[in-house]
């Protein structure tokens, strides 16, 4: 009885630590692209920007 329970235990411990590192991957995922399109909105709107600084420059 005490190897059947020793044995749940260690299959707990696997679940979990697969668990967890399930859960740090998804967060990796979710989080990359996410910074990822905000550099590209970043990046067009100081693109937006330059092009209206040019087009004063250009009308002026």
């Amino acid at each position: 009885m005490l190897q059947n329970e020793q044995g749940n235990i260690q299959k707990i411990e696997v679940q979990q630590k697969l668990y967890l590192a399930y859960a740090q991957a998804a967060e990796r995922y979710v989080r990359k692209p996410t910074i990822y399109n905000w550099e590209k909105k970043e990046k067009a709107f100081e693109t937006y920007n330059a092009t209206i600084i040019r087009f004063k420059k250009n009308t002026d």
